[in-house]
């Protein structure tokens, strides 16, 4: 799944709606989830969310920080 939110549209709730959707189909199947993200404010939005960060940092030498999320299965 991926997912993404028109820039200047934040907050207003549709990523969570769009990511509840993902998750529920997750949960219905017993899967766990994980996502990479590139900016503090995603990595906040997915923790608020029961992920977990399992890895941080540049994926390459001189690449731009990027972190790994993982959700349990539920």
């Amino acid at each position: 799944m991926l997912l993404g939110v028109e820039p200047g549209l934040g907050g207003e709730g549709s990523g969570t709606r769009l990511l509840a959707a993902g998750l529920a189909g997750c949960d219905a199947r017993r899967l766990g989830a994980y996502t990479e993200v590139n900016t503090p404010s995603a990595v906040g939005f997915f923790l608020g969310h029961d992920f977990e960060v399992v890895a941080e940092g540049p994926l390459m030498a001189g690449a731009p920080d990027s972190w790994g999320l993982w959700r349990h299965p539920r």
